[in-house]
């Protein structure tokens, strides 16, 4: 487990440096539980030029995307992010609130309306794997005080998050 919070700590301070080129593939995923508004925040931070190969068009950073870069980059990560309720038996639904980019790092915000916390969360987090093969996923739920986090691969893209 101390591994584990050693390469979360190594990427999140490579992703909050800037560089444009970079050895190795992450994105992090922040779910943040509101209780005061009843949402569920969600950021998807990932590399800008990866996000633009995924899409099919480079991202230029400091630039505002025209509404078809937009949209494909939001249809993409709802394609690949899924966060399903068992207790409802279904996926919820993420709507966007919207994206931003710094240096070369691109920010994707969704929330979840009318969010009642369940006893667990099945969530596929794929963002990326299409295209690297080393392409890694943290994903973090945070509620109140305690954070869940886990380690997505291509291998282990699917996870249950038990809120204890």
């Amino acid at each position: 487990m101390k591994s584990f919070k050693i390469v979360i700590l190594l990427i999140i301070a490579y992703m909050s440096m800037g560089f444009s080129i970079h050895p190795f593939h992450a994105s992090i995923t922040e779910l943040k539980y509101n209780s005061e508004h009843q949402l569920l925040e969600v950021t998807v931070r990932l590399f800008t030029d990866d996000l633009g190969m995924a899409i099919g068009e480079e991202i230029l950073i400091g630039k505002e995307q025209n509404e078809n870069q937009s949209q494909k980059i939001r249809d993409y990560v709802q394609k690949n992010l899924i966060i399903g309720d068992p207790s409802q038996e279904k996926a919820l639904q993420l709507s966007e609130v919207g994206q931003e980019t710094e240096y070369d790092i691109s920010f994707v915000y969704f929330e979840i309306r009318d969010f009642t916390l369940s006893e667990s969360y099945e969530i596929s987090q794929t963002v990326l794997f299409d295209q690297f093969e080393d392409q890694a996923n943290i994903v973090n739920l945070i509620v109140g005080k305690e954070t869940y986090s886990d380690y997505f691969t291509s291998s282990s893209a699917e996870k249950t998050f038990a809120i204890e």
